[in-house]
């Protein structure tokens, strides 16, 4: 008598997806819905595979999947079998380095990880997928990741192989975060394609590993800010800073992440003081390059309470400061930070002059994360001058920058300064498409962030487009906008001459 609706659509592509569509493990979880809901099911599938075993009554051809999957562990090799169930550790797949950490213990030698997992995939227990890159990832179908984990239990190496893959994912996250200025986008990409990894580990840290789970918390931040995981990102925070926090480099990081994506969700008095606190705690252990990154976030803090002329004065000390350290990328970002105060306060001269030579220097050095703020400022400067036709490209250009690192965030900024763009030239029905995307994409990432200078460039620009629209036409482009998702939403920005 099940009947799918709204209330239980969720969990019902949440069962499949977790099944990855298998139909006969889909119709085994299925067969669970007399006493148990949908919600229920999603839920206990992630508790192991007890839940897909077949009970005494069952069908024969609900017998079939157990059977198969223990005739298939049964015609294992001792070693394959270890590194098998070693492998349920792994969410969302894993590459060679992690199999070969996770997998190499009793029973499975040093090198020969690889023999073992190219053998696994022969006999179709584990998927190998190549990407486009050239990158060979791996992967356990759910009901056999599921079923290794219940032989992983029965065997009481659950606690070691966890040990291991938390030690690899922190250290990914700690090479991650030492180079996060020198290779942003790449690294922000290897994080999201490991994200669900990253989950497992922060997860059993949690329950396991309180200390490892407060560094791995703190060397993720910078990545959940700037992939606009801001609910995930703060929750795993909060957890953290409800433990207590000591004075040492993972507590500042905590603290750091705290006040940013505080600050990134419109929460600006929740922002000020762990920025503040951070920073102290950097000030004692003496770590210039990690001062000046501190000191930049209570200026963000400042600048987003609408205290601008202060926050340039803190910008300009954080300039200084990387000056000092002679890193470049630090001075190249540091010197973008002052030009976003300086628009604001509508110095659009200086903009003008510190932007272009900052996008030279990203651009020689290819970064796109500093290219897509560099190019958001003069497009900034073109809009404040009036000049509408001008700032459509470079919102564009900075569109593309945020795109090619990933910056979902950063985006909304370009849709509606594109938006605002075009309705300087008179196209009013893109114009407010865009802006219906951009506000789309803001509810479904809890993005409240508002300045004083942007409101007013909206009001400037987007109401008399919306005036000669009509309200009600207006509103209906905007919903048109709306229902465009958001990778159509990027085409059709980028798309300049289609209306």
């Amino acid at each position: 008598h099940f009947a799918l609706n709204a209330a239980n659509l969720d969990a019902v592509l949440g069962i499949c997806a977790r099944l990855d569509g298998i139909p006969l493990a889909i119709e085994l979880a299925a067969a669970r819905m007399q006493a148990l809901s949908a919600a229920d099911i999603e839920k206990r599938l992630s508790e192991g595979f007890g839940l897909l075993a077949a009970g005494r009554a069952a069908i024969p051809r609900h017998q079939t999947l157990r059977a198969a999957m223990d005739w298939s562990h049964d015609l294992l090799t001792g070693p394959e079998r270890a590194l098998f169930r070693r492998l349920a550790c792994f969410s969302g797949g894993f590459d060679l380095d992690a199999a070969e950490r996770v997998g190499e213990a009793g029973g499975v030698g040093a090198g020969e990880a690889l023999d073992l997992l190219t053998r696994l995939v022969e006999k179709s227990l584990v998927v190998g997928e190549r990407s486009a890159e050239d990158r060979v990832r791996y992967r356990l179908l759910e009901p056999l990741r599921l079923y290794a984990l219940e032989k992983l239990t029965e065997s009481g190496e659950t606690d070691a192989a966890r040990e291991r893959h938390l030690a690899h994912y922190a250290e990914l996250s700690e090479r991650a975060y030492a180079e996060r200025l020198d290779a942003t986008a790449e690294w922000l990409s290897s994080l999201e394609r490991e994200h669900d990894n990253l989950r497992a580990a922060i997860a059993w840290a949690g329950a396991n590993r309180p200390s490892e789970e407060r560094r791995l918390v703190g060397a993720l931040a910078w990545f959940w800010q700037l992939h606009s995981h801001n609910s995930e990102g703060r929750e795993h925070l909060r957890r953290v800073m409800e433990r207590g926090l000591d004075r040492s480099r993972d507590s500042a990081r905590v603290l750091w992440g705290t006040s940013q994506l505080a600050a990134w969700q419109g929460d600006y008095q929740d922002s000020r003081k762990p920025a503040e606190e951070c920073l102290a705690i950097w000030r004692e252990i003496g770590d210039p390059r990690e001062i000046a990154l501190a000191l930049d976030s209570v200026a963000w803090s400042i600048f987003f309470a609408g205290d601008a002329p202060r926050a340039l004065a803190l910008f300009e000390e954080c300039l200084s400061i990387a000056r000092e350290t002679g890193d470049e990328r630090l001075v190249n970002r540091e010197t973008l930070n002052v030009c976003q105060i300086l628009v604001a306060l509508g110095n659009i001269e200086r903009t003008e002059a510190l932007a272009s030579e900052a996008l030279a220097i990203a651009l020689r050095a290819d970064r796109a994360s500093e290219i897509q703020v560099a190019y958001h400022y003069l497009a900034d400067c073109a809009l404040i001058r009036g000049d509408a036709a001008k700032a459509v490209g470079l919102y564009v250009e900075s569109l593309r920058a945020a795109i090619r690192y990933g910056n979902r965030m950063e985006a909304v900024f370009e849709l509606e300064g594109g938006a605002m763009s075009l309705a300087g030239i008179g196209r009013d029905a893109k114009s407010m498409r865009l802006l219906g995307a951009a506000l789309a994409e803001r509810e479904a990432r809890q993005n409240q962030v508002t300045m004083d200078f942007w409101e007013r460039l909206k009001q400037r620009y987007l109401v008399p487009a919306e005036q000669r629209l009509g309200r009600v036409a207006a509103e209906r482009e905007k919903n048109v906008g709306r229902a465009m998702g958001f990778d159509a939403a990027v085409a059709y920005a980028y798309d300049v001459d289609r209306d």
